[in-house]
């Protein structure tokens, strides 16, 4: 990754440091499986897509960064 700016890099990555999210295993029907992480709301964001059906990539619900309803998946 290549980073142009003016701005010097300690001021770009402030707090990244501090960036650890918890991610969580869930399973879904037919062998799905989500990383997911828990939002303080009862949602979850989807982290990354666990599968080995290449349709369930190009499902735009399970999509990273999708948010979902958690007691509809536990």
């Amino acid at each position: 990754m290549l980073n142009y700016s003016i701005y010097p890099l300690e001021l770009i990555l402030e707090g990244y440091e501090n960036f650890n999210p918890e991610y969580e295993e869930i399973s879904l029907s037919r062998g799905l499986t989500l990383l997911v992480e828990k939002t303080e709301s009862n949602e979850i964001k989807i982290g990354k897509i666990v599968s080995t059906d290449p349709q369930d990539y190009l499902r735009p619900e399970l999509q990273p960064g999708s948010i979902l309803k958690n007691d509809i998946y536990y």
